[in-house]
């Protein structure tokens, strides 16, 4: 039986059973399902059939029996020896060919693009959850999209009637006609009035917007983030008072921030208000790019949430040895990380608490 026949029928079963429960992770499969078929179209005609080879043989069916529908092949055992190659998709992405699930989460961490290659490792599964991974990346690829993806950042979610839209972003963005966001990301993801969120499509298919990022925001976060019309921010009571811009205390100093390239910009700007200027490595660099731009700066902050360990240890090792303040957080709030970096310039050397990490 044709692997696509396989699908149909295993589709079929998922839709008869089909409920709000059910539909967040239909979504899921049949995004899945989509990038599977474009990337197989794509290849060898025995690279195909070799793949289609790994799936489940079909069962047959006994006198009284229906035929069961069958599902997809599971991943293929754990691989600590071979690489597999991270396909991006609109949220997450994929490695093949084992056909392994990688989460939006994962995949900010580690700064993945199309066409690098990780291995990864089973984890204990709580549950009846889906499964776990531990994955680490043995090279990095060009990042060529076989289908270009567009994303937009801190987009604010607003409510419009029973569902969820944006008309504008925070850096004050509107947009003329709103995009509904869908029912299944908003089920999952716990989206209410206010939320802050990245959007993603598909540069072929602009209207097909999923949301790939819900930000959670703190206070402090959240007033630096959003501009001072969003809902997410309560009302003043009594007379306004106008807020002071911070004191420039950073003038004509620079500050190395490793991680978190969704929102460089941000700590950019903060940084900025305080009279500095930021420099920024994604946290999976080489040394000599991290001596580079250490040499450059006045002190260092480590994002560890956000950075390899190898480039974490780099650029503790190599502050040292430059005579430069380094700093490992777990924070990656705005205003959290804009604070550390007016602590390192402005806290002599022999008063800062050693950095544990």
């Amino acid at each position: 039986m044709a692997i696509r026949a396989l699908m149909a029928e295993y589709l079929q079963d998922r839709l008869a059973h089909l409920d709000s429960s059910t539909l967040p992770d239909l979504a899921d499969e049949l995004e899945r399902l989509a990038d599977w078929i474009r990337l197989t179209d794509r290849l060898p005609q025995k690279l195909r059939d070799g793949l289609l080879a790994l799936g489940p043989a079909p069962r047959t069916a006994g006198p009284s029996e229906p035929a069961a529908p069958t599902a997809p092949a599971p991943p293929l055992p754990d691989r600590e020896d071979a690489g597999q190659e991270f396909c991006r998709s609109l949220r997450g992405g994929l490695l093949l060919p084992a056909h392994v699930r990688v989460p939006e989460s994962i995949v900010r961490q580690l700064q993945l693009v199309s066409g690098d290659r990780l291995t990864y490792r089973a984890l204990s599964n709580f549950g009846d959850g889906p499964p776990r991974y531990e994955f680490n990346v043995l090279s990095r690829g060009s990042g060529v999209e076989l289908r270009e993806r567009r994303e937009q950042r801190l987009a604010v979610a607003e409510l419009d009637g029973d569902s969820l839209v944006v008309r504008r972003f925070a850096d004050g963005q509107t947009l003329d006609v709103p995009v509904v966001l869908p029912p299944e990301d908003a089920i999952s993801l716990h989206l209410h009035d206010g939320s802050v969120v990245d959007l993603a499509s598909w540069a072929d298919a602009p209207h097909a917007v999923r949301v790939a990022w819900l930000h959670h925001l703190g206070p402090g976060d959240a007033e630096e983030a959003l501009p001072a019309s969003s809902p997410t921010k309560p009302k003043a009571k009594g007379p306004r008072v106008k807020r002071e811009p911070p004191e420039p205390v950073l003038h004509g100093k620079r500050v190395l921030v490793v991680g978190n390239e969704p929102r460089q910009s941000q700590y950019a700007k903060a940084i900025e208000l305080r009279g500095g200027q930021m420099e920024w490595t994604s946290g999976d660099d080489g040394d000599d790019r991290l001596a580079a731009a250490l040499g450059r700066v006045d002190a260092a902050l480590i994002l560890k949430n956000h950075c390899s360990h190898h480039a974490s240890e780099s650029t503790t090792q190599l502050g040292k040895q430059l005579g430069i303040p380094v700093r490992r957080i777990g924070t990656d709030g705005i205003k959290s990380v804009a604070d550390w970096a007016v602590t390192l310039i402005t806290t002599p050397a022999d008063e800062l608490d050693d950095d544990a990490g």
